[in-house]
């Protein structure tokens, strides 16, 4: 198994039920190596461990999701970060990379 560790999300804009959002597309890893969700997605079925880095918070845990979470919206495969005690490292608030 292996560990992966991002800093950075890529995002495109998407709409569903009349209204614009942004999905998590992918993401970036420490090493500036860029990862799709499918791609991440598989590798967590697989038993490998996703994390995000931001100086100064602790890691957060990678995990899949079912759709985006966005009203009526059904993109899929989808990713995000298990709750902890801060949204620092939360995969919506890592820089775009």
């Amino acid at each position: 198994m292996a560990t992966y560790v991002v800093n950075r999300v890529r995002k495109a804009w998407a709409s569903a039920g009349g209204r614009q959002h942004e999905h998590i597309v992918g993401l970036v890893t420490t090493g500036g190596v860029p990862y799709a969700n499918l791609e991440i997605v598989q590798s967590l079925a697989r038993g490998d461990d996703w994390y995000t880095q931001v100086e100064g918070a602790p890691r957060a845990r990678i995990r899949t999701l079912t759709y985006c979470t966005a009203p009526d919206c059904y993109f899929t495969p989808y990713i995000t970060t298990d709750a902890d005690k801060t949204t620092v490292n939360n995969l919506e608030n890592l820089p775009r990379g």
